[in-house]
């Protein structure tokens, strides 16, 4: 009983702590492009690589982001395709959401020097191989299931409408 009880408190403290860092003024939606490749860097010798859209969708700071495949790419090593998210913090600077539970950091990018084709995005990626100054933000592969940790990852979101 009192073990049930804690855990009830605990989880109430979350909750409660949670709420008051969501952006309540904000809704809206967009879409994006989560994409993965097995290198562990954004431009390597992969064998595996596939795009998936990225669709975010927020009601005054709480949402869900579905990540569903492109057709066409290499396969679906995803086991998870929508997840719960909150919206901590949204600038023009950066978007920072829980997803389910999990701190992503996105940056804003005005001009996409990598790719050179994601101009005015919110931009996280991560690679177990790339130079730590390359990355963007805060993602990593182990947020989302099916994804390996050696894997390169990256969500790139347009601005919420």
């Amino acid at each position: 009983m009192k073990k049930t009880f804690a855990i009830f408190i605990s989880l109430f403290l979350t909750i409660i702590s949670l709420v008051g860092c969501i952006e309540k003024e904000i809704s809206g939606e967009c879409q994006g492009i989560f994409y993965i490749n097995d290198s562990g860097e954004p431009k390597g010798g992969w064998e595996y690589t596939q795009p998936y859209y990225a669709n975010l969708t927020i009601n005054n700071g709480i949402g869900k982001l579905n990540i569903e495949i492109v057709p066409g790419g290499m396969g679906n090593r995803l086991t998870k395709h929508n997840f719960l998210v909150i919206l901590k913090n949204y600038s023009e600077d950066e978007m920072v959401l829980l997803i389910d539970g999990k701190e992503v950091i996105l940056e804003w990018v005005e001009h996409d020097d990598l790719w050179n084709k994601w101009h005015n995005h919110y931009i996280a990626s991560f690679g177990i191989y790339m130079d730590e100054n390359d990355a963007l933000g805060k993602i990593k592969p182990d947020f989302f299931p099916g994804v390996r940790e050696t894997y390169y990852v990256e969500l790139r979101l347009p601005e919420i409408n």
